[in-house]
């Protein structure tokens, strides 16, 4: 059957009568476990999220060479037009949202003071006014890019 006859063949519903019923000795979940699962379901995502999140944005090479970009050795020797700023600002700005999206899970995660400490500093950076004049500009970039590469040592360093 092609795609086409598929689509112009009528759908047929199942008859009531052939679906399964529930019995009577199966047990009804009560509120409260189905609250616990519900809880514990919300956790494990939220955890997985922050790994697959710090995983990605920790091991890309792309993260590598962002950070490296503006934090290197070389990066201080090198003008920067003000185009380049503001793109190298957004990639930074989006790694920084990824790093930080679910601030109550990394300290879950990764308690301790140095991780409280760090998560302010990226939402600081990121709440930062954006400048268009060029110094300030460059100076919140750079921000930006500790903010991140001091998160990713933190987690790196508990993993």
């Amino acid at each position: 059957m092609t795609a086409t006859a598929a689509l112009d063949t009528p759908m047929r519903l199942a008859d009531p009568g052939t679906l399964p019923r529930r019995t009577a000795s199966a047990k009804p979940v009560s509120s409260r476990a189905a609250d616990v699962d519900c809880d514990m379901a919300q956790q494990i995502l939220e955890c997985l999220v922050l790994w697959k999140v710090c995983e990605d944005t920790a091991r890309a090479e792309e993260t590598y060479d962002l950070l490296e970009d503006v934090l290197g050795l070389h990066a201080a020797q090198v003008t920067l037009d003000p185009d380049e700023v503001r793109r190298l600002t957004l990639r930074c700005t989006n790694l920084l949202e990824k790093l930080t999206g679910i601030p109550a899970r990394l300290r879950a995660d990764f308690p301790g003071d140095d991780m409280d400490q760090a998560i302010r500093n990226a939402q600081n950076a990121l709440t930062e006014a954006t400048s268009h004049a060029p110094i300030p500009a460059v100076v919140r970039l750079r921000r930006l890019a500790l903010a991140a590469s001091h998160l990713l040592d933190l987690v790196g360093a508990k993993l």
